[in-house]
């Protein structure tokens, strides 16, 4: 942002000028660029499913920012559907983390559903401190409890999470060119869900109001001149989020059960846990 950007700091106010609940304690910077920006709205079901995908990985990370998540390791993995029937897919990967939740309580991932070139479908997915290696042999468990094609594990530490960690997932939420066709989700039935991550524990209207979000006026289609003007999205500038000096305010959801932790290590040893 430029310094010619100009910015205009409010609180966000409830009833009778008492600060909102949700944002007690934080503040908005409005930020309006010098020059408007325009685009046409996009109303197809690809477009949507990744808007959603976009709002899910930026939810996820700041809920785990807001946890203060100490991350040691982290596990990459990819789930392959060995066929190209949509049917045949439901389930499978709510089923596989249904196994892993059971497993390991208190476990972080974020999954997210691509195509091949073929048509098959497979799921990405960034599972935050997995079980040590002295504990499960996970490369040969993932095979086992996904059952439905083939896999992919790899490990990352904590220096990978610091230089990327996120931002591989937001990466990934972005396909465009070349590797577009990957979330082409036109044909993809709404029984298939883009993705899927732990319980977040706080609301998402909450999480929402307390993350930088861009200023939009919808323009409907209108005749200006003789001529028909289309309708058109105006982004006029960004919402920063300002917490508070204590840090952000939001809490979690009170009526959310928070997962039991993780049981410790095991002592020294292999155990391959089997999938149930």
């Amino acid at each position: 942002m430029s310094s010619q950007v100009v910015t205009e700091y409010t609180a966000i106010r409830g009833k009778k000028g008492q600060p909102a609940a949700s944002l007690y304690g934080c503040d908005t910077m409005r930020e309006l660029y010098p020059e408007t920006r325009t685009c046409q709205p996009s109303r197809t079901r690809t477009a949507a499913r990744r808007r959603r995908l976009a709002r899910g990985v930026a939810r996820w990370a700041q809920v785990n920012a807001l946890d203060s998540l100490y991350v040691r390791r982290a596990a990459e993995i990819t789930l392959t559907m060995d066929t190209a029937d949509y049917e045949a897919a439901e389930g499978k990967a709510r089923e596989f983390w249904a196994r892993v939740r059971d497993l390991w309580p208190g476990v972080r991932y974020f999954c997210w559903l691509e195509l091949q070139r073929s048509g098959r479908l497979h799921y990405h997915a960034l599972w935050l401190n997995p079980p040590h290696r002295s504990r499960v042999d996970l490369v040969r468990w993932v095979t086992h409890a996904w059952g439905a094609g083939r896999t992919r594990t790899r490990f990352h530490d904590a220096a990978w999470m610091r230089r990327q960690g996120t931002d591989y997932v937001l990466s990934y939420a972005k396909k465009i060119g070349d590797k577009s066709y990957q979330q082409d989700y036109e044909a993809v039935p709404s029984t298939l869900r883009t993705f899927m991550t732990q319980r977040l524990g706080y609301g998402l209207t909450d999480l929402d109001e307390h993350r930088d979000r861009p200023l939009v006026q919808y323009v409907p289609e209108s005749v200006h001149a003789g001529e028909l003007v289309p309708e058109h999205l105006v982004i006029v500038g960004t919402a920063r989020h300002c917490p508070s000096r204590t840090g952000c305010a939001v809490t979690p959801n009170r009526f959310h059960r928070r997962s039991r932790p993780q049981p410790a290590a095991r002592g020294p040893g292999r155990r391959c846990c089997v999938a149930r």
